[in-house]
């Protein structure tokens, strides 16, 4: 895992060092139709200023630094990048096949782990493993018999999960795009449903549920799939409840309705939001200084509370602002535009609306947002492309382009 997944500081280091050594120079452009994207990189600016600036009110400032500076300024350094794309469609494209192409390579690799492996036990975990020569995978095993969670190379059932319903969508807009073959769209989606079922990752599922369901809603000819959606998932969920009075499912302790603790973490998380509702505790450090204090060794899961709690209701306005700016121009573009503008650019805005929805709604039961790794950094990126005027308003970029200016 580690050799292909090295860990997010070792990714967030790289990009400090190594990224303003292959882009520059970075040519900003400041004309009109790029507005937004300036407030929203000032915003996150604002916000990384605010997360270093609550170091001096936290029990733990040293930690508070570290990770203001690990967060922040890769996810600076992407906005950057993203803002002097000339180019947004093709990376866009680009990044959604290699999405698409890793999370298959890690649903395939969970999948084959679950059906050939060894399991063995290991320092008190189960883990499966399968060698191919010099090679050898391994997964851990989560849960309880009958029902194993898979995790693959992620590490985490939950994180394999993100990264197959991530996969699954951008799978659907490929192949609209024609960017995939209907063979490969077709096998590909069978691997990752079954290794997201087999995660047992409610949020995961969930989040799939609702961008699969939003992008389908938005395809004026595809919305009698989104109906044929909501009613499989009906009669799923149903299923499962019904399934759940069966004595040999009630081992498993992902058949069930509960939170499994979230709401003990989430009332904490609140209750020391309303004590600190301007400041919170200081960026990055809610477990250390609110969860483990009651004797939690977990995150929160909620990334929602997580910030609310660690930099007060300033810092977390910033932030939700940052995500409600592409979301509400992707929809009236949508809504409006979409007789002035191509097709392919129509599906980059549906595509971009489902991502940032169900990741919105992700971070309601999980924590990744604001933390080390990959998807932080895919949320700062989808903020700004879904405000760029070269993916999402070209006849305005086209229009002003005159007024268009650079900075180095």
């Amino acid at each position: 895992m580690t050799l292909l997944i090295p860990g997010a500081p070792y990714i967030a280091l790289a990009l400090q060092f190594v990224v303003p050594f292959i882009a520059w120079p970075i040519r900003l452009h400041l004309g009109r139709p790029f507005w937004p994207i300036l407030v929203v990189t000032i915003l996150l600016l604002c916000a990384f200023l605010f997360s270093l600036l609550s170091g001096f009110w936290s029990n733990s400032p040293r930690l508070v630094a570290q990770r203001s500076l690990m967060i922040w300024v890769p996810s600076l350094l992407v906005a950057l990048l993203a803002w002097s794309d000339t180019k947004p469609a093709e990376t866009f494209i680009r990044l959604s096949l290699g999405i698409w192409a890793f999370g298959l390579l890690l649903a395939a690799i969970g999948l084959v782990l679950y059906v050939f492996g060894t399991t063995s036990r290991q320092d008190g975990s189960l883990i499966q493993s399968l060698s191919v020569g010099p090679i050898t995978l391994s997964q851990q095993l989560i849960g309880l018999p009958p029902f194993f969670r898979i995790s693959s190379l992620a590490g985490n059932a939950n994180t394999l999960a993100l990264w197959c319903s991530h996969a699954i969508v951008l799978g659907v807009y490929l192949h609209d795009a024609k960017r995939i073959g209907t063979r490969v769209f077709v096998i590909s989606s069978f691997l990752l449903t079954g290794a997201l079922l087999l995660t047992f990752s409610r949020a995961g599922i969930a989040t799939l549920i609702i961008s699969l369901s939003l992008y389908l809603l938005l395809h004026s000819k595809r919305r009698h799939m989104f109906i044929l959606l909501f009613v499989v998932s009906a009669i799923t969920i149903i299923g499962a409840q019904r399934l759940s009075d069966d004595s040999i499912l009630k081992q498993s302790v992902r058949i069930e309705a509960g939170l499994n603790m979230r709401n003990i973490l989430w009332a904490y998380l609140w209750q020391s939001f309303t004590e600190r509702v301007w400041t919170g505790v200081g960026f990055g450090v809610s477990q250390e200084e609110i969860l483990q204090v009651q004797g939690f060794e977990i995150s929160g899961h909620n990334g929602h509370l997580i910030v609310l709690s660690e930099i007060g209701i300033v810092g977390y306005m910033m932030l939700f602002v940052v995500w409600m700016l592409p979301f509400m121009n992707l929809l009236l573009l949508q809504r409006y535009g979409k007789e002035t503008m191509s097709m392919s650019k129509t599906m980059h805005q549906r595509t971009l609306v489902a991502l940032l929805l169900g990741m919105f709604a992700y971070q309601m039961v999980e924590g990744s947002w604001t933390r080390w790794g990959f998807h932080t950094l895919y949320w700062v990126y989808l903020c700004v492309v879904g405000l760029h005027p070269g993916l999402c308003n070209p006849s305005g970029l086209e229009r002003n382009k005159t007024r268009a200016g650079y900075v180095v």
